[in-house]
């Protein structure tokens, strides 16, 4: 079975969880979906509709999957994965936008809001929450994943539980 016809068998977001959607854009691919939950969409619009490309984008996004939930079952500061899911994308005209596609199913992976600032955004990152990110950097390395790409930018600081979420791992491996 191709990942594109697995992805059909994934369950139903609303059904499987009993939550009602509310879109709102947060970056180019994540979506609030819920008050507490975001939705990762593929990066589908990098690719024709019929090119090999797409099934490449939803392996990216199913390995991010793996992956965080790695993390998170071994004690890394990241969100909590809820899952694989198809999402129905109804009346929203966000993802009509974002997915000029024909359907009304996208593929998403499901994962725990972090509220916070990505550390990007701090001119200087304070020192205490800079300790915070390296520390979960090394633990990380020593739980034996690869966390490539992980840059401030793929970091959000949640100052309510003063800690340092990682994120994006679609690139990261395990050693």
């Amino acid at each position: 079975m191709s990942l594109l016809e697995e992805w059909a068998q994934w369950p139903d977001f609303a059904k499987a969880t009993g939550k009602e959607y509310s879109f709102r854009k947060i970056t180019t691919n994540v979506v609030l979906i819920t008050p507490d939950l975001v939705g990762k969409f593929p990066r589908l619009w990098e690719c024709d509709i019929f090119d090999a490309t797409r099934e490449n984008n939803l392996c990216r996004l199913k390995h991010e999957h793996r992956m965080l939930s790695e993390a998170y079952r071994a004690g890394i500061c990241v969100p909590k994965p809820e899952g694989m899911f198809t999402v129905t994308i109804g009346k929203s005209e966000l993802l009509k936008k974002l997915y000029s596609l024909t359907g009304e199913k996208l593929p998403a992976f499901v994962m725990q809001y972090v509220n916070g600032q990505k550390l990007s955004v701090f001119k200087e990152i304070p020192p205490e929450i800079n300790d915070l990110w390296q520390r979960e950097i090394k633990k990380a390395t020593k739980l034996g994943f690869e966390p490539f790409d992980a840059m401030d930018w793929n970091a959000i600081f949640n100052p309510e539980q003063n800690k340092v979420y990682l994120i994006d791992l679609e690139y990261w491996k395990r050693k």
